[in-house]
């Protein structure tokens, strides 16, 4: 009798345990989970205020006001969306990879905030927008790489072989007021041979920009993202590339 009493507390203690460790397993569940939707609920305004600066970015594009949209490089500020979140979008350009043949291909280099005004390409300091151009064949034939001005006046060029590293062309000021826009004229040496170059220059490519959209959101009521305040900061970005 005795010994039966003591396997029936062992087993209650082992039925105990394991009731214990079921029930801290399911506590553990159920404080991860509320964790989780917490931070999804305190996440939100930084991705909906990341969504609205894509689409206002777009629509400004769409509208063919790519010079109402701020540089990344000039690193915008973020401004106030609502109560809680804040918001900044910006543009910026990269190289692309182009399919070339025998048939010349030309790649126009301006600035795009303002593509017929700005004719010399000089800032203030008398700088050019576009001091260098860099060329990589990645296809498998030679390409003839031509770089002149838009009144054809010869800059640079050079034949590039496969497997050969990226090309740098320089690119000198012009004087004030004289045409400094570029072309980047690019070909394969001739028969049906198609190869592919990637072409960048300092500044992108005017025609391949992207949109990139920056949203946060902290604890406060209102919000202070660009202030360390000692609250948890929520970022959220999106972006769009559009071109090639």
């Amino acid at each position: 009798m005795t010994n039966q009493r003591g396997v029936t507390l062992l087993l209650s203690i082992l039925i105990l345990s394991a009731m214990s460790l079921v029930a801290a397993a399911v506590s553990t569940f159920v404080v991860r989970e509320i964790r989780s939707s917490r931070a999804t609920l305190l996440t939100e305004p930084g991705y909906a205020a990341a969504e609205a600066g894509i689409e206002q970015g777009l629509w400004t594009l769409k509208r063919d006001d790519i010079s109402a949209v701020t540089a990344c490089k000039t690193n915008p500020p973020l401004v106030a969306y609502n109560a809680v979140s804040e918001v900044t979008y910006c543009k910026s350009f990269g190289g692309g990879t182009f399919d070339i043949t025998v048939q010349p291909i030309d790649i126009l280099l301006y600035n795009p905030d303002d593509p017929n005004g700005d004719i010399d390409l000089l800032d203030g300091a008398g700088v050019t927008y576009y001091n260098n151009v860099d060329v990589l064949n990645t296809g498998p034939v030679s390409i003839r790489v031509e770089i002149l001005r838009l009144d054809d006046t010869p800059v640079a060029s050079a034949l590039i072989a496969p497997g050969d590293p990226v090309v740098p062309f320089p690119i000198a000021a012009v004087a004030v007021g004289r045409e400094g826009r570029l072309i980047v004229r690019l070909s394969t040496l001739g028969g049906a041979a198609v190869s592919t170059a990637f072409v960048d220059t300092n500044e992108g490519l005017p025609d391949i920009v992207s949109i990139s959209s920056l949203g946060c959101n902290t604890k406060l009521t209102t919000t202070s993202c660009a202030v360390d305040t000692g609250s948890e900061i929520f970022n959220r970005k999106i972006e769009v590339n559009l071109g090639n």
